[in-house]
């Protein structure tokens, strides 16, 4: 299962546009926009933060798609391990 929904996300990030695939952020520069994006400073994104950060890397288009795979756990929330899992492969 977590093959499939890596692939499935993998396949939407490169949906997102040439723009997105071609200069993909560092991992210093995602966590740092995961801190900037966390509002209300919880350790997890809701779906409004989550969309904000992903609009900042030029993928807000695809935030209810992502959304949906990088919240594994179906809490309606992105948490820090969540977020970072992709960096982890």
């Amino acid at each position: 299962m977590r093959i499939i929904a890596t692939i499935a996300f993998a396949a939407a990030l490169a949906a997102a546009g040439a723009a997105m695939a071609q200069s993909m952020p560092s991992e210093a520069d995602r966590m740092a926009a995961f801190t900037a994006n966390d509002k209300n400073k919880d350790g997890k994104l809701d779906k409004a933060e989550y969309t904000a950060l992903l609009t900042g890397f030029g993928a807000g288009q695809m935030a209810d798609q992502i959304f949906g795979f990088r919240d594994t756990n179906k809490d309606g929330f992105i948490s820090l391990e969540e977020y970072k899992a992709p960096m982890q492969q």
